[in-house]
């Protein structure tokens, strides 16, 4: 995620944030959800294989969520007529709640069904990023 944060300025005059916004969720997700099915797969015959796709999953979903959460936050900040400390402590406090019911809903998800079932939850999350794209365009 560091190695995201700190180079995705390098695409931006190339790209718009919008844009990038919405192909690296896409990206995200999708490569996310792909390395859970494929690591299921492939867990039963070999472990180590299964645990290096989990990783490549992660890693890439990490790479290509690294930026949105500073984008939406400046896009806030951007659109409110609040001061930057009022728009942050807002969205601060919308972040806990949101995880914590989040982190509730994963968790049962698991216990009642399983862990591969409870890992759908975030990575279909990432690929609705697309339809919150369109507050990107003010930044």
């Amino acid at each position: 995620m560091i190695f995201g944060r700190f180079t995705v300025h390098y695409l931006v005059p190339r790209f718009s944030l919008e844009r990038l916004a919405v192909h690296a969720s896409l990206l995200a997700g999708s490569s996310f959800l792909g390395s859970v099915f494929l690591a299921r797969s492939v867990f039963a015959t070999n472990q180590d294989m299964a645990f290096l796709v989990i990783c490549i999953g992660f890693s890439l979903a990490g790479l290509g969520s690294s930026f949105l959460g500073p984008t939406f936050m400046a896009a806030a900040n951007t659109r409110s007529k609040h001061p930057a400390s009022v728009v942050i402590g807002h969205i601060g406090v919308a972040n806990i709640i949101l995880a914590f019911i989040l982190k509730w809903v994963v968790a049962w998800t698991a216990q009642a069904t399983s862990l591969t079932i409870g890992l759908l939850i975030p990575g279909i999350l990432l690929l609705t990023v697309p339809f919150f794209a369109k507050a990107l365009k003010s930044v």
